[in-house]
């Protein structure tokens, strides 16, 4: 008679130990999803706080662009034409900017000298030079009127995307 109650309290022990191992597991799972999500949260406002705001005054025009390639200060990028209609084109989108407007390639391909000393601002906001572009970078150009009407001259670029 004793056999029989010792295993019963056996098996109930290791059914007490399996469920507290089962309670212990779904403890540190969800400790580990609550950090997932806060991580995640914490990163997100980050990222908006790290929007830099592209400021153009008057006489300055803002263009997007894709670089092709540059070689030294010789820039050869692909102009972006914002997309009309997303919903038939989503794949088709290179960028989107602040104002949830998306952009896409245009035919439109341009090969400039960048005058030496153009500030390239980063995403993060820090302001290197135009060393620190390469192929595939979506760039902001900030543009000014040339002195005589003779075309425009790229006063400030943002690393966008």
């Amino acid at each position: 008679m004793e056999n029989w109650q010792e295993k019963k309290k056996e098996k109930l022990k290791k059914k007490k130990r399996r469920n507290r191992m089962i309670i212990f597991g779904v403890i540190i799972i969800a400790a580990v999803a609550v950090t997932v999500m806060g991580y995640k949260l914490e990163m997100d406002a980050q990222n908006d706080d790290i929007a830099v705001e592209m400021i153009v005054e008057e006489g300055e025009e803002l263009v997007y662009a894709q670089v092709d390639s540059i070689s030294g200060n010789e820039m050869t990028y692909t102009l972006l034409q914002a997309v009309e209609d997303i919903e038939n084109n989503k794949m088709a989108a290179v960028f989107t900017d602040t104002d949830n407007i998306s952009y896409e390639l245009s035919e439109k391909q341009y090969t400039v000298m960048i005058p030496v000393g153009t500030d390239v601002i980063t995403i993060l906001g820090t302001t290197t030079t135009f060393s620190r572009l390469g192929a595939g970078d979506v760039i902001g150009i900030i543009q000014t009127q040339g002195q005589d009407g003779d075309g425009n001259s790229i006063a400030t670029v943002y690393i966008v995307g």
